[in-house]
């Protein structure tokens, strides 16, 4: 549902919509990275499995690069009319509820309720 979301606004919304419905990829990310990163104030073991994925979210450069879009989108709608700013709010508002989804499922550890296995081979 969510990359759907975000394939339909980028192709048939205006530019500021689809980056406003892009951005809280990056804001989530950037603060979920960040939180994890925290957590290993004291260090992280070399072969940690999501070494690498703590770095780049919870890295300086990512973390420059969220305010440096979050920057864009600020300005995109300091420029848009009213009604694109309202619908730029909507696609926002649409992805976090989306992004949670994504999050709340993989901490649940939920599943797929059915089996796709060779169904695309």
């Amino acid at each position: 549902a969510y990359t759907n979301f975000l394939l339909a606004t980028a192709q048939g919304r205006p530019y500021e919509v689809a980056f406003a419905a892009v951005l809280p990829c990056f804001t989530i990310y950037n603060e979920v990275g960040q939180w994890i990163k925290g957590q290993f104030a004291d260090g992280m073991a070399e072969d940690h499995p999501y070494k690498d994925w703590i770095a780049t979210y919870g890295g300086e450069g990512f973390d420059k690069a969220t305010k440096k879009t979050a920057a864009m989108a600020d300005a995109l709608a300091a420029a848009a009319t009213p009604a694109l700013r309202k619908e730029m709010e909507a696609a926002f508002a649409h992805a976090v509820r989306l992004e949670w989804m994504f999050w709340d499922s993989a901490y649940k550890g939920e599943q797929w309720p059915i089996s796709l296995q060779g169904e695309l081979a």
